[in-house]
């Protein structure tokens, strides 16, 4: 903010490089509890007092925000001036702050209102050398501030110590030329006032000096509301001698006979004044409204645009479809594979880039700045090409195509854009961030598997092989043995860890089957007490020594299921209950009605499952801890299970059983066949 008076803060503020208006107590916060605030403008050295709020922020470990307060006054600030806004604004959150514009009117209120708000301990305002007569009138924002800063710490950093200005941008060259004085509104709010005037001379007789008064009066009311502030200004003055020339006694001369009239002239003139001065503010007000808005829409409906796609063509494509019809520009989003830029969406469809577009996207990509045309290369190229940054670095490039003599870029159009391509960078980054996740969440996944892999098979293909491999050497090494007891014993070890070895492959065999989608269910209907006949013969030697109870309804009816694939699953449970149940327990197989369904039930008298691993048991590899006399199951079996019950169209669940230890596992058969 320009800021000139010596009188800017409270006598405390001493520090020539860094004044504040805040109690010591204040100034003695913790750092965690700081919030700093610096106020920006179009002033050249504005950028620097953003450099500097961000290394003091840096120092107190605080949160900082930039703001900028829109009054509604566009005529009194050139284009350049919106440039240095924009640059300082997009200079903040580059530095790692936040970035705000808000309309206002007093800019000292609602710096405070906002202040307050949020919570902001400290506010840093520029005491800059004004850059134009015009802001030698008005009070000191500064000042304003100190007044009803209250505990708020106040800084006031002169231009000497606020840095140097910010580099021109890249995009100078393309920002609209300085608008030049209309005549236009003077021409027009004259031509009406001499009509109005001619008008009401020809009909003296039927009007009262009063109406005429009335007349000239809403005629600078609409003068102000259409044209703004200095045409009023103009129309009021040149009404009060139309006034005294055409209406007030003697008429046709700038004598005035009656002193009162001198009062009703006065009048006129401050209520014209005054009038056009609000009206003014008002319409100035709404068209900074209507600009905000305008780009809140636009910005939003971008925004909900691309938080509904998940897809890195169509952020590409949604990104240079907004670019295009917003800026009513050709538009061409460019993506880094492979070692080179691909263009992977433009608009219209048929934009297409020549190699020396492709250079100055390159060049833009590979050093963060923008490049072609208005820029330091490849400047009379056509197109202009703006890197897309996040804090993680550039994610791709974007690049417009305009007449750029007949429709350069506005201020308020690159202010647009740069909003549009932050959007669009945070957009890709998030895709690419929830690409590498998902791709990490796979390895992870892999690398488990592979792991349990690895740890199953150094076990259970070790573990059988040894006694296999022990068997048949103590045969083959010892031929004296000649008692038939032992060789048959060292034969049937053999055997056993032979089949034990062929179940653990098969189900590995199964599993990936089941994962490759490669498995083939023939249901036909069958008998369940065939089926559990079948399975007991096959698991005769795991279940020796225990009692088998068969409990199977009598109104049963035929079932469509895979024979060979349900049997396996009823052996793949028999044998999980034959290792986590004693020797001699019993294990016993029920199988009822359950509405239209059949529910098939295999439970053991082992320990029973924990409870925070019933959901568990049917992972892949997942195995419950063994007693020291329990052959630790594979961490298959189970898993095989689900799948071949799942792919016939059945449910599996394990649970405990009630009032005595031992696990139940339930199969859930839907759509029986009648007999």
């Amino acid at each position: 903010m320009a800021m000139q008076e010596k009188r800017l803060l409270h006598p405390a503020m001493a520090a020539p490089a860094c004044r504040h208006s805040a109690s010591s107590a204040a100034l003695h916060r913790r750092a965690a509890g700081e919030h700093l605030l610096v106020c920006v403008d179009g002033h050249p050295a504005s950028a620097g007092l953003v450099r500097h709020a961000h290394h003091l922020a840096e120092g107190l470990r605080a949160k900082w925000t930039a703001l900028h307060i829109e009054t509604p006054w566009p005529q009194r600030r050139d284009e350049s001036e919106r440039d240095r806004v924009a640059d300082c604004l997009r200079l903040a959150e580059q530095l790692g702050g936040d970035a705000l514009t808000l309309p206002g009117g007093r800019v000292a209120d609602e710096i405070l209102t906002y202040a307050r708000e949020n919570d902001v301990t400290r506010i840093l305002v520029g005491k800059f050398k004004p850059v134009r007569r015009l802001d030698r009138l008005h009070r000191s924002v500064g000042d304003a501030i100190a007044r009803k800063a209250g505990s708020i710490g106040l800084y006031a950093v002169p231009e000497e110590n606020a840095g140097n200005p910010p580099a021109p941008s890249a995009m100078v060259a393309t920002a609209a030329p300085a608008r030049s004085l209309d005549p236009l509104p003077y021409v027009l709010s004259i031509g009406v006032l001499a009509l109005l005037t001619a008008l009401g001379d020809a009909f003296r007789d039927y009007l009262k000096l009063t109406e005429v008064a009335l007349v000239y009066l809403s005629l600078v009311l609409l003068t102000a509301a259409r044209f703004g502030l200095l045409p009023s200004l103009v129309l009021s003055a040149l009404s009060m001698l139309a006034f005294d020339f055409f209406w007030v006694p003697p008429i046709y001369t700038w004598d005035i006979a009656d002193p009162r009239d001198w009062v009703v002239l006065a009048v006129l003139l401050v209520v014209a004044v005054v009038t056009s001065y609000f009206t003014a503010w008002t319409g100035a007000q709404m068209l900074v409204a209507r600009r905000q808005a305008k780009i809140t829409a636009e910005l939003y409906s971008f925004s909900r645009r691309l938080s509904a796609i998940s897809d890195l063509d169509a952020v590409a494509d949604a990104a240079a479809d907004q670019v295009g019809r917003t800026l009513r520009a050709s538009s061409v989003v460019l993506l880094h594979e492979a070692g080179r830029l691909v263009a992977r969406a433009g608009y219209p469809a048929e934009a297409r880039l020549g190699e020396g577009d492709f250079a100055a996207a390159s060049w833009a990509w590979h050093n963060g700045v923008p490049a072609g045309h208005g820029s330091d290369v490849l400047a009379d190229g056509a197109w202009l090409f703006l890197p897309l940054r996040t804090p993680r670095g550039d994610v791709a490039v974007l690049g417009i195509a305009r007449d750029w003599r007949a429709a350069p870029l506005t201020p308020g159009e690159r202010r647009l854009l740069d909003a549009l391509a932050d959007q669009a960078a945070v957009a890709i980054e998030r895709i690419a961030l929830a690409a590498e996740i998902d791709e990490s969440r796979v390895l992870r996944k892999t690398d488990r598997l592979k792991s349990a892999l690895l740890s199953s098979i150094s076990h259970d293909l070790r573990t059988p092989l040894a006694a296999v491999l022990g068997a048949l050497t103590s045969l083959r090494r010892d031929e004296a043995i000649a008692d038939p007891e032992a060789r048959a014993e060292l034969l049937d070890t053999a055997q056993e860890e032979t089949e034990r070895l062929s179940r653990f492959v098969g189900n590995l065999l199964d599993i990936t089957r089941l994962e490759a989608g490669a498995l083939e269910v023939k249901r036909d209907p069958v008998d369940l007490a065939e089926i559990v006949g079948s399975a007991l013969r096959r698991a005769r030697k795991l279940l020796a020594g225990r009692k088998v109870e068969i409990d199977l309804a009598e109104d049963l009816p035929m079932v469509r299921l895979d024979f060979v694939l349900f049997e396996h699953v009823l052996f793949n449970l028999l044998d999980n209950a034959a290792k986590y149940s004693p020797p001699t327990s019993t294990v016993g197989i029920r199988a009822m009605r359950s509405g239209d369904a059949i529910a098939l039930q295999i439970a053991d008298e082992g320990s029973g499952i924990p409870a925070e691993d019933l959901d568990r048991v049917f992972d892949k590899f997942y195995r419950l801890k063994a007693s020291d006399r329990q052959r630790a199951g594979t961490g298959l079996g189970l898993a095989v299970c689900r799948g071949f019950v799942e792919a016939q169209g059945g449910t599996i669940a394990a649970s405990n059983r009630q009032g005595r230890p031992g696990a139940v596992f339930t199969i859930t058969l839907p759509g029986c066949a009648t007999r």
